[in-house]
């Protein structure tokens, strides 16, 4: 046993000499327990070593984990204002597009009046005698497709066809435009 041994051969009383070995064998075990603790400690302190390894190794992947989202949230950054340049680029060539769509439609659209505009002169030709007789006429239709709220060629296509009939057998263009 390693420690501190007291001499229990002292001569005295029985009291005395009972406390004495209970001391030593208190002693005694307070040793044992004494180097258990040392080597518990010296087995704890090697862990705490190797924790504090896995603790630095921790740390170190947590600053390049770091570093990674940064220049993730840097490239990501990046890229949104990129697409965001490209979108108004497209915004741009989609509102040039619609322009353009636009500009032939009504173009189009234009170029149809003004041939329908045309025919409809043309056939009022036909039952007129003079340009300013179409003229007069084309005003007078014009009022009456807005009060019927029918279409202008419509109106004078109706005309020139109850013309062309109705002038054969004596019918007047007042009656005529009644009728319309």
């Amino acid at each position: 046993m390693a420690g501190v041994i007291i001499d229990t051969e002292l001569k005295g009383t029985s009291k005395a000499d009972n406390d004495l070995r209970a001391l030593n064998s208190r002693l005694a075990d307070l040793v044992k327990t004494s180097s258990r603790v040392n080597l518990n400690t010296s087995i704890d302190m090697r862990n705490a070593s190797k924790s504090i390894n896995e603790l630095g190794q921790l740390s170190s992947a947590y600053k390049k984990t770091e570093q990674a989202g940064v220049s993730s949230f840097r490239n990501t950054s990046a890229a949104a204002k990129d697409t965001t340049g490209i979108l108004s680029s497209l915004k741009g060539a989609v509102i040039s597009l619609g322009a353009t769509f636009l500009a032939f439609k009504g173009a189009g659209y234009l170029n149809e009046t003004s041939d329908d505009l045309v025919m409809i002169q043309n056939r009022l030709k036909l039952v007129s005698s003079g340009m300013d007789e179409v003229i007069r006429k084309q005003s007078t239709l014009f009022r009456l497709s807005n009060e019927t709220r029918s279409s202008f060629s419509d109106t004078a296509s109706m005309f020139t066809d109850f013309s062309k009939s109705l002038e054969r057998v004596g019918t007047s263009e007042t009656k005529i435009m009644k009728v319309v």
